[in-house]
C-alpha cells in the first residue's frame, strides 16, 4: 500500500496567557518548516516542503460548490478505508484508527451531520473495509474478528441505535469481507473467503437478513476475491480479481450476473479488462469501472488506463471517454450527472489533481472549477446531499502546492495563494523589510529562474528581483536586514566572484559584497555561520568550525560593529557548544543551543546573559535535558523555549515550553504537549508573534 507522511504541522496558540488555547485552522507541511517570521501583514514560513494545507487527518468534509474543507468536522488519527452517508445527514466511517476527535473509536465510528462524534461505538479489534445501511441496521465487514465486544468474525450485523451487535446473526466467514449490497431482504457479500455460515461458497454468496443464512442455490462464485458490487434493478455487478465464475465461464474482473439466480445473462457483459476492478458505479446504463487496468474490450480494444465507462448492457467502452488518471483510482461515484473519483492518481490527463478530481464532459476531463488537492491518498467518497465526506491516507485537504516558502495573512491566518515564490531547494532563512523579501537557503532556482542560495522578492507579488543576484557559493543559513544590507551566514567561500568565508554583508541596493566589512570568523577552519541576528549597533553571529582533520571543534559566538567588522572583544560568552538561538530583552541576552557551559558557567542548553559583557545571570539556571534548544521568543514575562529536549527545568514536558524571565522557574500549568504522530525526532523549530498569538513550527504532528 502507499502512503504519504504529513510530517510536520505548525499551528498557532489563541492564546499566551495562564492557560494555551489552541485555535482552529491548524495548517500544516508535506516535509518540514524551520523558521516562521512575521511582519505587519504577514506570517512567513519556510523550510523543505511541497504542499501547504489544513490539517484535516484521515477525513475531511466538503461541498459540491467549495472544495475547502469544514475545518469544524473530527480529526481521525488512522487510515479511513470505508465511508458511507448514515441516513440523517451524517456518515458511517471504517478504517484503521483509534480516535475520531478526542474521542477513542476504533476502526469503526460515526459522525454526525454537525461534526460532532455520535456516542454509537461498537469499537472492532481489526481493520473495517466496508459499511452497508439498511433499515435500523449497519452490517459490517473486514478483517476484524471481534466487534461490538462479540467474538464476530469478518461480517457483524449491528443495531444503528447503539451500535450493539445482533450476536445470532454471525456467519462468521474465514476470511476478509471487502463488499457488501442489500437489496429487499437479502444482503450480498463479497470478498476473499471459502467458508461462510458453515457452507464452503467462494467469495461472494447471496445471504437472508433475516437468519444469515446462505441462499444454497444462488450460483455466482468468482474464482478469486470481490473488491466490490453495485445494484442496479434486478442485475449485480461485481468486480475484483477474478477472471472466472465457477462453472459459468470467463469474467475478466468485473462480471454482470441476476440477483435473483446469480447466473451471467444475456447478452453478455463483457468489458474483458486486463487488470483487477477496485470499484464500480452505474448511472443508468453507463457502467464507470476503476482500479489497474489498462485496456477495455476485446474485439475492439480501447487503451483505458485504470478507469472507463462502459455499456451496462453489453460491457462495451465508450469511445469517447478517457479521463486517463495516473494511478489507481479506489473510488468512482456519479452525483447530479458529474463524475466524481479518488485514489492515488496525481493527474487526470494533463491536469494536476492530487488523488481527488471531478469529471465533466464527454471527455471526461478534470473539472477546473472544483480542486480539492489532497496530499496523500483518498480510498472513499460518501454524498449526503450536496456534501461530501472523503477518507483516505491524507492529512491534508484543500491546501496547495507551494514550495519551500509560502505566507499567511496575520488577520485571520488565511493562505495568501497569490504568493507563492517557489524556489527549487530548501530555504533556511527569510526575512522582510515591507518592500521585498529577502530569503536564503540550499536552492538553485526562484521559480523557472536559476538564481542560488540568497534571493529577494517583490513583497506584494512574490516576484523574483532578477537585477539583485549575491551569488553565494553554498547554503545560505541565516540573514538579518539593517536599513541598507543583508547580513548573512552560511557555508559559503565566495559570493558572487568575492571571496569571502562564511559571513558576509550584502548591499541591498546592488547585490554585491561590501569588501569592506569582512570578519572572517573561520580563518582557515571549515564549517559554517547558522546563526545571525542584529540588536542595536551589532550583529550576533553564531556558528561550528573544525580543523582540517575535524577532530577539533571551535564554537564561534560573537557580536561585530554593524558598520565595521570588528569583534568586540569585551563580549566573548565562550560557550562549551553551539549557540542556535538568541533572544533580546533589554539588558538581557537569552541564547539557546547544544552548549553545557557558558561564561565560565555551567548551563545546559539555556542561557541568560548580561548585554553589557556577556557574564551568565548567576541566580537564573534553566537546565534543558534529552535535546537542545533551537529557538527563543521572548514575551512580556516569560521566555518562550523550543527545541528537540525532553526536559526543562527538571520537568518532563518536551519539545515546547515557557520559563519566568526573572527567576528561570519553568511554568507548569502552560503544557501544549506537541505530539510526534510517528515522527522519528519531533522538534519545535521556530516561534514568532502575531498580536497575542504564538506560531509554532517545527517537526511534529499535534499541539494538543
Amino acid at each position: 500500500m502507499k502512503t504519504k507522511i504529513f510530517s510536520l504541522v505548525f499551528t498557532f496558540v489563541f492564546s499566551i496567557g495562564l492557560l494555551a488555547q489552541i485555535r482552529e485552522g491548524t495548517w500544516g507541511v508535506k516535509g518540514f518548516v524551520g523558521t516562521t517570521v512575521t511582519d505587519a501583514e504577514y506570517t512567513y514560513i519556510a523550510g523543505n516542503f511541497g504542499y501547504v494545507g489544513p490539517s484535516t487527518g484521515k477525513g475531511a468534509k466538503l461541498t459540491t460548490d467549495n472544495a475547502f474543507p469544514d475545518l469544524s468536522y473530527p480529526y481521525v488519527d488512522g487510515e479511513i478505508v470505508e465511508c458511507v452517508p448514515d441516513g440523517e445527514g451524517g456518515w458511517y466511517i471504517g478504517g484503521e484508527f483509534s480516535h475520531v476527535g478526542e474521542v477513542e473509536r476504533k476502526n469503526i465510528a460515526q459522525i454526525n451531520a454537525d461534526g460532532t462524534v455520535s456516542p454509537w461505538n461498537p469499537g472492532a479489534n481489526g481493520e473495517v473495509c466496508a459499511i452497508a445501511v439498511d433499515g435500523n441496521a449497519v452490517y459490517v465487514g473486514g478483517y476484524f474478528t471481534r466487534i461490538g465486544g462479540a467474538n464476530l468474525e469478518h461480517l457483524a450485523k449491528l443495531r444503528k441505535s447503539d451500535g450493539t451487535p445482533y450476536v445470532d446473526w454471525a456467519p462468521n466467514p474465514d476470511q476478509t469481507v471487502y463488499a457488501l449490497a442489500v437489496q429487499d431482504t437479502f444482503i450480498f457479500v463479497g470478498g476473499s473467503f471459502r467458508k461462510i455460515s458453515g457452507l464452503y461458497k467462494r467469495n461472494l454468496v447471496k445471504m437472508r437478513i433475516s437468519d444469515a443464512g446462505i441462499v444454497e442455490n444462488w450460483s455466482a462464485q468468482p474464482g478469486n476475491t470481490v473488491y466490490t458490487m453495485a445494484l442496479s434493478g434486478d442485475q449485480l455487478f461485481i468486480g475484483g480479481l477474478f477472471t472466472f465464475l465457477w462453472g459459468q465461464g470467463p469474467a475478466y474482473y468485473v462480471a454482470r450476473v441476476s440477483a435473483e439466480t446469480g447466473m451471467m445473462n444475456r447478452p453478455l457483459f463483457d468489458p474483458h479488462l486486463n487488470g483487477y476492478v477496485y470499484d464500480i458505479a452505474i448511472d443508468g446504463d453507463d457502467v464507470y469501472l476503476a482500479g489497474e487496468f489498462t485496456q477495455v474490450g476485446n474485439d475492439t480494444i480501447l487503451i483505458r488506463y485504470r478507469l472507463a465507462r462502459v455499456s451496462g448492457t453489453n460491457g462495451n467502452g465508450d469511445i469517447l471517454w478517457d479521463p486517463e488518471p495516473n494511478d489507481l483510482v479506489k473510488k468512482v461515484r456519479v452525483h447530479d450527472g458529474k463524475v466524481y473519483v479518488v485514489g492515488y492518481f496525481t493527474r487526470i490527463g494533463t491536469k494536476v489533481r492530487n488523488h481527488i478530481a471531478r469529471l465533466t464532459g464527454y471527455w471526461g476531463e478534470a473539472d477546473d472549477s472544483w480542486k480539492p488537492n489532497a496530499d496523500g491518498s483518498v480510498n472513499c467518497m460518501a454524498f449526503n446531499g450536496n456534501n461530501i465526506y472523503i477518507g483516505g491516507h491524507f492529512e491534508s485537504v484543500g491546501g496547495k502546492s507551494f514550495s519551500n516558502i509560502a505566507r499567511f495573512r496575520n488577520v485571520d491566518f488565511s493562505l495568501d495563494t497569490t504568493w507563492h515564490p517557489n524556489p527549487g531547494g530548501s530555504v533556511s532563512t527569510v526575512a522582510s523589510d515591507g518592500k521585498f523579501v529577502y530569503f536564503g537557503g540550499d536552492f538553485y532556482r526562484v521559480g523557472e529562474r536559476g538564481i542560488d542560495n540568497l534571493a529577494r522578492v517583490d513583497w506584494q507579488t512574490g516576484a523574483l528581483d532578477t537585477l539583485w543576484y549575491p551569488k553565494p557559493n553554498d547554503a545560505v543559513k541565516s540573514l538579518a536586514l539593517s536599513d541598507d544590507a543583508v547580513f548573512i551566514g552560511g557555508n559559503f567561500t565566495m559570493v558572487g566572484n568575492t571571496e569571502i568565508k562564511y559571513l558576509a554583508k550584502i548591499s541591498k541596493a546592488t547585490g554585491g559584497v561590501v569588501s569592506d566589512w569582512n570578519p572572517n570568523p573561520a580563518g582557515d577552519l571549515n564549517g559554517g555561520i547558522g546563526l545571525v541576528k542584529i540588536n542595536g549597533d551589532f550583529l550576533y553571529a553564531s556558528g561550528r568550525f573544525y580543523d582540517n582533520s575535524f577532530t577539533t571543534v571551535i564554537n564561534y559566538f560573537r557580536r561585530i560593529y554593524l558598520n565595521e567588522s570588528l569583534v568586540d572583544t569585551s563580549w566573548i560568552p565562550n560557550p562549551n557548544g553551539t549557540v542556535w538561538t538568541i533572544g533580546f530583552d533589554g539588558e538581557d541576552v537569552y541564547v539557546g543551543g547544544d552548549f553545557r557551559q557558558i561564561g565560565g558557567e555551567e548551563r545546559k542548553g539555556l542561557a541568560k546573559l548580561s548585554l553589557t559583557d556577556a557574564s551568565p545571570c548567576r541566580d537564573w539556571a534553566v537546565d534543558i535535558s534529552n535535546g537542545l534548544v533551537e529557538t527563543l521568543l521572548p514575551r512580556g514575562e516569560f521566555l518562550y523555549v523550543g527545541g528537540s529536549f525532553e526536559k526543562i527545568g527538571g520537568w518532563d514536558i518536551k519539545y515546547l515550553a515557557r520559563v519566568d524571565k526573572k527567576n528561570g522557574e519553568t511554568d507548569r500549568r502552560w503544557v501544549l504537549n506537541p505530539e510526534s504522530r510517528n515522527i522519528l525526532n519531533p522538534e519545535i523549530c521556530s516561534l514568532s508573534l502575531i498580536g497575542n498569538n504564538l506560531i509554532i513550527g517545527g517537526i511534529f504532528g499535534k499541539i494538543e
